[in-house]
This record gives C-alpha cells, structure tokens and sequence, in this order.
C-alpha cells in the first residue's frame, strides 16, 4: 500500500514519527507540503489553481500512485485528490468550523469575503468527496 500524506508546513506535525511507524508494516508513505504542487510565478498562477489542475499534482500522483491520500485540512490539494478519484482521508488540526465562523464575523472586505467562500465550496467538496 503507498499513502501520500500532504501537510501544512506552517505547523509543526508528528506526521514524519507517523510515517516511519507505517512503514514497519508495510506501508510505502511519501510526505509532501500541500502547496509544494503550485508554482508561486506570481498572481496569475494563485488564482488559476482554482480552474486547472497543477501539472505538478499530476506528476506527483502518476509518479508515486498512491491507494490513499491523507491531509491535515482543507485545501485546494484535497479537492484535486477527490477529483482524481484517489481515497482521501482527512486529519483535521482545529476546528475547521469555529475558524469559518470567526473569519465571516472578522471579514472586512469583499477580497475577504470572497477567499471565505472559495473556502467554504472547496470544503463542502472535500468533506462529501472524502473516503474517512
């Protein structure tokens, strides 16, 4: 069995320890940051990983084939992993849903309101879409 765990590498995580103590039995983990597969060529790129999927997602799953993907939250990355028809497993940190209230009772702007929403619908796939 091969397992892609995405992490968030602003958090410090226990996931490497987690990793090694699967590999003991039998299972093949590869560990990557959940934004490494978005190139950051400036803000044409931010916003067009919402319409296609990144070619380094695409190399990423073809090369490693994973049976499982574990992530840590919600992200775009998830959302690929659903449509890519690969089981996703989610290990949320926090509480996703008291941090989507304080960010709608803190928005003070459209731009705000507007990442709050593209959130909110990216969630609402990965939590219907995800295998645990």
């Amino acid at each position: 069995m091969k397992l892609l765990i995405a992490e968030d590498k602003s958090r410090s995580s226990n996931l490497e320890e987690f990793s090694e103590s699967l590999t003991k039995f039998g299972i093949e983990c590869k560990i990557i940051g959940d934004l490494d597969i978005f190139k950051d060529d400036g803000l044409g790129e931010k916003y067009s990983k919402f319409f296609k999927t990144p070619q380094k997602f695409k190399k990423l799953i073809q090369e490693f084939q994973p049976d499982l993907v574990l992530v840590e939250r919600v992200s775009q990355f998830a959302s690929l992993v659903i449509k890519s028809k690969i089981p996703l497993a989610f290990f949320l940190l926090g509480d996703y849903w008291s941090e989507m209230e304080f960010g709608k009772k803190h928005c003070n702007s459209l731009k705000q309101k507007i990442q709050l929403s593209i959130k909110d619908h990216i969630a609402k796939q990965c939590f219907e879409g995800s295998t645990i």
